[in-house]
């Protein structure tokens, strides 16, 4: 059983410590890295976003080490393969109404089902929405920001 702001047990497995209630505002703007071509309808399949200043950060590191953000992604985010082959763009929504979130580190994960041997780091900050419908968001687009 859990309350109203604890995280639910099926996402508290994805983050390395015990992850923040937060409750989103109006306003705020979320990002997901997709694959294309893009399916819509699994877009809210998945509760997993980062906030814009995650984003910014992640960014900016990957412009410093002179690598893709996407990969940088990855293996901060723990984002196997299988989940995401492409990573190739970015969805990003604006929210319209308040939802609640869990916010924390994301756990590290094996790359591969079938290699236990190398795993993504994690660590980065990740976000859990799993009450997120399509009334929540208001403006959403497809591709990297300017």
């Amino acid at each position: 059983m859990s309350t109203p702001h604890q995280c639910p047990p099926s996402l508290r497995k994805a983050f390395l410590d015990n992850p923040t209630y937060v409750e989103l505002a109006p306003g705020e703007h979320l990002y997901k890295f997709v694959s294309i071509p893009i399916a819509r309808d699994r877009i809210l399949a998945s509760p997993w976003w980062i906030r814009q200043v995650v984003f910014d950060d992640l960014l900016t590191r990957a412009r410093r080490l002179g690598k893709p953000v996407a990969d940088l992604a990855r293996s901060q985010m723990a984002i196997a393969t299988q989940w995401n082959p492409g990573m190739d763009s970015l969805y990003i929504i604006e929210l319209v109404a308040r939802v609640d979130g869990w916010e924390g580190r994301a756990r590290s994960q094996l790359v591969s089902l079938t290699d236990s041997t190398v795993a993504f780091t994690g660590g980065g900050r990740q976000l859990a929405v799993p009450g997120l419908t399509w009334r929540h968001i208001g403006i959403q687009r497809v591709g990297w920001p300017p």
